[in-house]
């Protein structure tokens, strides 16, 4: 049995060593790409803001992010980053560049973990890298490449929480077995993934309020998950509703600051009405859109 398991490991390893070569290639040629473009690239008026935004002092931040609706976290990481690098349109566009090298790296990363599969991960991180919009967003000075690395990571996380869930004893199961044996079925793995998720969580709102739609988007999926996977005998409902139920509450008490900020943001939505409201945005598709 030793023998079969070694000759099965060995060309598994191999795949697994030439898959990560390839995502390591693809990120050094997506971030190559990336670099040249921002180093040639002029500066655009949504760049201004940022620019201006992270040209005073810390305090002014976040005082400056507010006025353009944003929040003060990428401006933060891009005031710093001037500090160290001085003031031009590269050290401007520094977060983003090494942000959108992370995008890179994640979402091949997440790939291999959903497919296992050389081809398919090395053809998603192609694309990945030569992608006009994930290219454009790694090129520019908003927030928004910031806020697509924050989002794969949490769900990366998410998805290892779940698989981790679906993995663990039931409670009638776990009151027969030791302590010591019961961190062996990732006990230990849950709470520690449940901790970062929360970060996480919190990290996206106060990244960008927008994120909110994608733990919208997970609670609708959890909410189907537990109702599949409880049919499950072997499945520990009790402890996936405890900590999906820990998860959420703890990540509304910590958001409940950039929820405050929201409101702000929605107090001055008389300031773009005319350029964005529902009427003005492509009413001849709206209702067919909507349906």
């Amino acid at each position: 049995m030793v023998t079969g398991y070694l000759v099965f490991a060995g060309p598994v390893n191999r795949i697994r060593s030439v898959c990560f070569l390839s995502i390591f290639v693809l990120a050094c040629l997506g971030g190559a790409l990336r670099f040249w473009i921002a180093s040639h690239d002029h500066l655009w008026l949504d760049e201004l803001h940022t620019a201006w935004t992270t040209g005073g002092s810390w305090s002014k931040v976040a005082p400056r992010a507010a006025a353009g609706n944003q929040s003060p976290l990428y401006f933060w990481a891009v005031w710093c980053f001037r500090q160290f690098f001085g003031d031009s349109d590269l050290s401007l566009r520094g977060v983003s560049l090494i942000a959108g090298v992370g995008v890179l790296f994640a979402g091949t990363h997440l790939l291999w973990e959903w497919t296992k599969s050389l081809p398919a991960t090395t053809t998603g991180g192609a694309l990945l890298a030569i992608n006009s919009d994930f290219v454009f967003y790694a090129t520019e000075a908003r927030p928004y490449v910031f806020l697509q690395l924050l989002g794969l990571l949490q769900v990366i996380v998410f998805w290892n929480l779940l698989e981790t869930l679906h993995r663990s004893p039931t409670s009638e199961v776990a009151a027969e077995v030791s302590a010591k044996q019961i961190s062996m079925f990732g006990v230990r793995a849950i709470w520690g993934l449940a901790v970062g998720l929360v970060l996480l969580n919190a990290l996206l709102v106060y990244s960008h309020a927008t994120s909110v739609w994608l733990l919208i988007a997970q609670a609708i999926f959890v909410f189907g998950y537990l109702l599949v996977a409880s049919r499950s005998e072997s499945f520990p409902i009790k402890t996936a509703v405890n900590v999906l139920g820990m998860i959420a509450v703890l990540t509304a008490i910590a958001c409940i600051p950039a929820f405050n900020q929201m409101g702000g943001v929605y107090g001055r939505r008389v300031n773009w009405e005319l350029i964005s409201s529902s009427e003005n945005l492509l009413p001849e598709v709206r209702w067919p859109l909507l349906v």
